[in-house]
């Protein structure tokens, strides 16, 4: 599942884009006891007031696709940073694929 990209995209567009120079955005992964915790944070312009829901068409269908998958094991939480930018937390359930 492509969860990531329309993450970090949306950090590049809303967050970074906009401004006049440029910006950071910084993805991450770790385990959290049997959840698998994966995040992209920006040090772009913030959250509107549409943005702070999730109502953009790639949160949703990340949300969706979450939901779908894990139902209620997933979360994806999207939270405005004190000095600007935004960051994104999904958290799934963590296993381990066999190997071949």
């Amino acid at each position: 599942m492509l969860l990531l990209q329309p993450l970090v995209e949306n950090s590049v567009r809303h967050g970074l884009q906009p401004r006049a120079r440029g910006g950071r955005v910084h993805v991450s992964a770790w385990r959290d006891g049997d959840d698998l915790c994966l995040g992209v944070c920006d040090d772009g312009i913030g959250l509107s007031a549409t943005s702070a829901h999730g109502a953009g068409v790639g949160l949703a269908n990340t949300r969706g696709r979450l939901e779908q998958l894990y139902g209620a094991r997933q979360s994806c939480e999207i939270v405005a940073e004190d000095d600007g930018g935004v960051r994104v937390r999904v958290t799934i359930p963590f296993h381990v694929k066999e190997a071949l």
